[in-house]
């Protein structure tokens, strides 16, 4: 008679202690709410986002090409030296590189990178191309959270930045994870945050509709997209998904 009883005490028991741990939830449920709920209602004093309010401006950026500069001789051009010797190249750069400017007024002057030639090149040459403009999208391939996206971002209507973020190669660099996240962290020169989209996206298959934008680029990228066949397959992709054909390598 003594095992029946115990027996049936068995889930009697499991219960109680179901009931009392559902208590003892509510409770904890209702004190975590409680200091969510104080944490939105104060105004916090960490400084959570240093390059959003650093860098984050809603305010269109200035055409390169305008004030008389020159346009480009070569759209599609290896990195020459004689390229400094363009003033908006030369805006550009600094524009987009001002931490350099800060470590040294005459940059590029004697810092010449063909780096700071790409950010400069794409942006300025799509420019000229007529492809920016307050009602453009543009989308990034392989963007990592390299500046011109950063840039582009004051020059259009929405700028994509696509990347295999937190895998590869460069998940520790370029692709950094965080960038998913939080752009601000990645963020050294003024951008409006308001429209800019971090997507994470493999090269070779883009999810986007055919012709979606007015622009698509990759700088320094396609080497990385699986030799032959993979840097033709990005190819393919992103001419599919530009509205114009303009693709920039």
């Amino acid at each position: 008679m003594g095992r029946f009883r115990r027996m049936a005490a068995a889930p009697a028991r499991r219960l109680l202690r179901s009931l009392a741990a559902a208590r003892v939830g509510r409770r904890l449920l209702s004190r975590a709410e409680s200091e969510i709920s104080l944490a939105l209602a104060t105004p916090s004093t960490e400084d959570v986002s240093t390059g959003r309010e650093k860098w984050h401006t809603p305010e269109p950026a200035e055409p390169y090409l305008g004030s008389g500069r020159q346009p480009l001789d070569r759209l599609t051009s290896y990195c020459w030296i004689e390229d400094w010797s363009n003033a908006a190249l030369v805006a550009a750069m600094r524009r987009q590189l001002p931490y350099l400017v800060e470590k040294d007024p005459r940059f590029p002057e004697n810092l010449e990178h063909r780096k700071h030639w790409e950010y400069a090149q794409v942006v300025v040459g799509l420019e000229q191309l007529g492809a920016l403009h307050q009602d453009a999208l543009v989308l990034g391939v392989g963007a990592g959270h390299e500046e011109a996206i950063y840039d582009l971002s004051t020059r259009v209507r929405w700028l994509f930045a696509t990347d295999i973020y937190g895998s590869g190669y460069f998940r520790a660099g370029e692709a950094d994870a965080r960038m998913l996240l939080d752009p601000d962290h990645f963020a050294r020169c003024p951008y409006n945050r308001n429209r800019l989209v971090v997507e994470n996206m493999d090269a070779l298959d883009l999810r986007f509709e055919d012709r979606t934008f007015d622009a698509v680029y990759s700088l320094s990228s396609i080497e990385h997209f699986g030799g032959l066949a993979g840097a033709t397959r990005a190819l393919d992709e992103m001419a599919r998904v530009a509205s114009s054909r303009q693709c920039r390598l």
